[in-house]
């Protein structure tokens, strides 16, 4: 099943290109998300830091 359920908007043959069908291909593989050390919370000054 298409889960972007594109089939609902677009339906039959392609009305911009060469009369060709739509299809759904799933997108490009990505890169994993670096896992980053924690920082400190910044608050204004006089406000203590708030997950204390």
């Amino acid at each position: 099943m298409d889960e972007t359920r594109i089939s609902e908007i677009y339906q039959g043959k392609s009305p911009s290109r060469n009369g060709g069908e739509l299809q759904v291909i799933d997108p490009p593989a990505g890169f994993p998300v670096p896992v980053l050390p924690e920082i400190p919370n910044e608050h204004s000054p006089g406000l203590g830091d708030m997950n204390a």
